[in-house]
């Protein structure tokens, strides 16, 4: 098995800000600058050399979380690697010596924001032109073990380390409540815009046609712009963005009918999925209807049925309907909204015009 789905993630992701705007909006030298350019190729790099990630010698076998064992390690050493490199950034004092840049860390400060093992981070940031040289009172030691503070060079730039923690230090603090993510996954895709420009991450104001999410999304660019264009442009539907950076990293769109999810599309690397809950009259219509749909959605209707919900007794909310078993409750919860789902990966037009009919006959009933 293979990170690969991960590293593309996360370097699609990577931003691509008006470093101008930048400049003159914080009135920084051309030193920053570049760094901060260096810094986003930097980390495009780091995620394009994901194989040197996978290292595991974990047994391949599925965990209860729907990844393999062995890349769930070693998608553990892609994150850790970026959260050492964030946590140098973050606790790190800038030192210049002429045109050289590097920084400074105190071992005990850089512990409390890095605790997991530095040896493989380490050995993937010398690899990627950094290198580090340790002392102790003053003194040079041989290791970090014997250490008391560290310093940190990269070898490729002058400026990365003037821009990295140029960065690092205007990244504010965030709430996955209410923010698009939290406050690591800035560094990880270079959000310059937000830290930078002020630009928002509320999780409800940030601009729906963001440049990572189509760029994620790649060969299937074309179904979202479609969805877009409809939900978001001509319906004005109120919408929810976050990024889940987790074991299969995505973007996770909500659209809203005031505070009410009505739907959820995940945006992976050139895969775009629906979860759409139907109503019970919807629901079926559908199963009347559905040798005239596409296969993937017929397949979720065969697929209705009773969830055990505990809210009735003895399945008497179920009923059967062209041999498909309906629930005729209403959905209260995730789980419940199971009875009644489409839950695809859109693939083609056809797909995807039937989801937008849904989504407005769903709001037009509400």
């Amino acid at each position: 098995m293979t990170i690969e789905y991960q590293g593309m993630f996360w370097m699609r992701n990577v931003c691509e800000s008006d470093l101008k705007a930048i400049q003159e909006k914080n009135n920084v030298e051309n030193s920053i600058v570049d760094g901060l350019r260096e810094f986003s190729n930097l980390l495009r790099n780091i995620y394009a050399d994901y194989r040197s990630f996978e290292i595991s010698v974990a047994e391949s076998v599925p965990t209860k979380i729907g990844i393999m064992a062995d890349d769930l390690e070693n998608y553990h050493n892609l994150t850790e690697t970026i959260d050492c490199l964030y946590g140098i950034a973050k606790v790190g004092i800038l030192q210049v010596d002429g045109m050289d840049s590097y920084l400074t860390v105190q071992k005990d400060v850089f512990k409390k924001e890095f605790k997991k093992s530095i040896v493989f981070p380490f050995e993937m940031l010398e690899k990627h032109s950094f290198y580090f040289k340790y002392h102790k009172n003053g003194k040079e030691v041989s290791s970090y073990k014997l250490c008391n503070t560290f310093d940190v060079y990269y070898d490729y730039n002058n400026f990365l380390m003037c821009g990295m923690k140029y960065f690092a230090e205007n990244i504010t603090i965030k709430s996955v409540k209410e923010d698009y993510a939290q406050t690591n996954i800035l560094f990880y895709i270079a959000d310059y815009d937000s830290a930078l420009l002020n630009k928002t991450t509320r999780r409800k104001e940030m601009c729906p046609h963001r440049y990572g999410i189509s760029k994620t999304l790649g060969t299937q660019g074309e179904l979202w712009s479609f969805i877009m264009s409809t939900l978001c442009d001509q319906l004005k539907m109120n919408y929810d963005i976050s990024l889940n950076p987790y074991v299969f990293p995505g973007w996770n769109f909500k659209f809203l009918n005031k505070k009410k999810t009505v739907c959820t599309f995940n945006i992976g690397v050139d895969r775009l999925s629906v979860r759409l809950p139907l109503s019970y009259e919807l629901a079926k219509e559908l199963i009347m209807t559905r040798n005239n749909l596409p296969q993937n959605i017929r397949k979720c209707i065969e697929k209705f049925e009773c969830v055990h919900c505990g809210k009735c007794a003895n399945e008497s909310n179920i009923e059967v309907i062209d041999e498909i078993r309906l629930c005729k409750l209403k959905y209260s919860n995730f789980v419940t909204e199971d009875s009644r789902l489409i839950s695809i990966q859109l693939t083609t037009k056809d797909e995807t015009e039937l989801i937008i009919r849904l989504i407005k006959e769903l709001i037009h009933r509400f």
